[in-house]
Order: structure tokens, then sequence, then C-alpha cells
């Protein structure tokens, strides 16, 4: 399933699997993560997007926040990585951290949780839909290397 989003001149396609098409109309439609105004903002700011899924949010922030924003994206599921990856291709102060973050660096077992629309958990379920693995660390740092000050993985 893909959308085409735009502000003024700059267009980006978002594409995910269909289970995650309302995702789209909440961050879009309904701007939920809208409370912040970029006239607030003296610079690009830095966003950190934990839980990425496929990165709605991320190309919210950089059409509607600020396009230089650097946006530091962590998604542990592997099936929405891929995705992740392609719909940021386009924003040049992206990154893609393909796991989740915890207290430390160690194996991860999040699973699919049925009715949760955040699409996965790591805690106890009555009724688990299944088992995705992922990996689990401690954030990475950050540091103004050559390549322009990314974090490092």
């Amino acid at each position: 399933m893909s959308f085409d989003v735009a502000r003024g001149p700059t267009r980006h396609t978002v594409t995910m699997p269909p289970a995650d098409g309302w995702v789209m109309g909440r961050v879009f439609d309904q701007h939920t993560y809208g409370g912040l105004a970029p006239a607030w903002l003296s610079r690009a700011p830095t966003v950190v997007d934990v839980g990425a899924r496929c990165g709605a949010f991320a190309v919210y922030a950089h059409l509607m926040i600020h396009p230089a924003a650097a946006i530091h994206c962590f998604e542990p599921n592997p099936t929405r990585v891929g995705h992740l990856r392609r719909n940021l291709a386009a924003v040049p102060r992206a990154t893609v951290a393909p796991f989740g973050l915890g207290p430390a660096d160690a194996p991860a077992d999040p699973f699919p949780a049925p009715g949760s629309r955040g699409g996965h958990a790591t805690g106890p379920a009555r009724t688990p839909a299944g088992r995705v693995p992922a990996h689990s660390g401690t954030p990475p740092r950050y540091g103004t290397s050559a390549a322009g000050g990314r974090w490092t993985y």
C-alpha cells in the first residue's frame, strides 16, 4: 500500500503493509503529532522516533516540522525495517537503526500483540499472536564525525 504526501513542492511516497494504513490517517490527516509549531524552532531539531514502524512520523517530521531535522529511527521488527529504509531513502538527515532500545545490548523477543495498534509488545499478553525475533540495545553514541555528526551503530 502506498500514500503520496506533500508540503509545498516537496513530495514523498510512503509504502507500508495494508495493516498499517491507519497510521497515515492518524499522522497526516489527524495531525496526531502536530502539537509542535515549526515557527517555535529556531534551528533544525533532532527527532528520535522509537518504534518507527514504516516511518510515517519520520516523514511527517521531515515535511511538516523541519526539512533539515536530523531524524533517528529505531525499529526492532525486521518485517518493517525494509519499508522504513525505503521510505526514508530520500530524507537526507534520516538514519535507521534496525533494533529496539533497552537497558542492555541483548536479544529481545517482541511479539505481535493482537488488538494493539502499536504492532508489538515485549510484556506478557493473554493471547500472543506469534513472535518476531529482534535485537534490543542501548542508545548508540552520537558523534561529530566527518559524516556530519550522525548516530553510529
